[in-house]
């Protein structure tokens, strides 16, 4: 769409988020595996102070990487956020979130704004990456987990989507053979932005509000399972998804915060696998003085 200035505007301040990657679909096709938790849009924080001048300027939000029901390379990613600002003779944009690695074993997790988990046994991570640049802004993504090898009767496990605050978490270690890996810490927005009166962002660790673009959580394949948290320890925070087994479908990131969809592993015997999470829409926020 457009942010429409009806007066010249000048000492704003934005905040770009890229819609998340999907979690990784599980699959029983040819070996027990789980998909990977989906990485958290891209986030880039502008300070300020930026002008724009009376007049029409162009907007995308991105939306948010759709879960697929079988396990394949890479689940989707999100879609880049952008903003262009002529006063500065640039397009800013937040890139997207990388797809987590699906559920056949030893694939790597997408790269994107926060990588994408890698699959199951010895998966590796997605990177965090932008290719745009965006002049007086700070950046924030991370990469996803590596999916590391696992002892007999460990499942097959992968590895969390990352997040704009902290990487996405590796396969957890010996001996918790029902528990998925963690997605990356999301961030908490700037305080400008804190409006009692909106529901922009999620909740965070401690209780806090405002949180966004936290990695999904890794799936796993186990009779008796525990969900991989998105968004990190305790989650799901931050709009991050949890990461499912069994054949429960991955947990979806929270609209327009960013967040990255939960993996999912199949469940014993299925056929047809299982679904991966959606990754969340993003969202573009502009302050300046009234």
């Amino acid at each position: 769409g457009e942010f429409i200035a009806t007066s010249n505007i000048t000492g704003a301040q934005f905040v770009l988020i890229a819609g998340g990657g999907a979690g990784g679909g599980g699959t029983s096709s040819t070996t027990y595996a789980s998909g990977a938790g989906g990485g958290a849009g891209g986030v880039v924080v502008h300070n300020g102070p930026v002008a724009f001048n009376i007049g029409p300027h162009a907007v995308v939000v991105g939306a948010g990487g759709q879960g697929t029901s079988q396990g394949v390379d890479e689940s989707a990613p999100g879609v880049s956020s952008t903003l262009v600002v002529p006063t500065a003779g640039v397009t800013y944009s937040a890139y997207r979130g990388g797809g987590g690695a699906g559920g056949y074993a030893n694939l790597q997790g997408a790269n994107g704004g926060s990588g994408g988990g890698g699959s199951s046994d010895s998966g590796p991570k997605g990177n965090s990456e932008n290719p745009s640049p965006n002049p007086g802004a700070t950046e924030y993504g991370f990469p996803g987990g590596d999916a590391l090898p696992q002892p007999s009767g460990e499942g097959y496990k992968c590895g969390g989507g990352g997040g704009a605050g902290g990487a996405g978490g590796q396969t957890p270690p010996a001996p918790n053979p029902g528990q998925g890996s963690v997605g990356g810490l999301g961030i908490q927005l700037p305080s400008v932005y804190h409006d009692p009166n909106s529901s922009v962002g999620a909740p965070g660790p401690g209780g806090g509000k405002y949180w966004v673009a936290g990695g999904g959580g890794g799936g796993v394949y186990a009779v008796a399972n525990t969900d991989g948290s998105g968004g990190g320890p305790g989650g799901p925070f931050a709009g991050g998804g949890a990461g499912k087994g069994n054949g429960t479908e991955g947990g979806h990131g929270v609209e327009n915060t960013g967040g990255g969809g939960g993996g999912t592993g199949p469940a014993s015997g299925s056929p047809q696998g299982s679904k991966g999470g959606n990754g969340a829409s993003g969202i573009v926020l502009i302050a300046y003085p009234s």
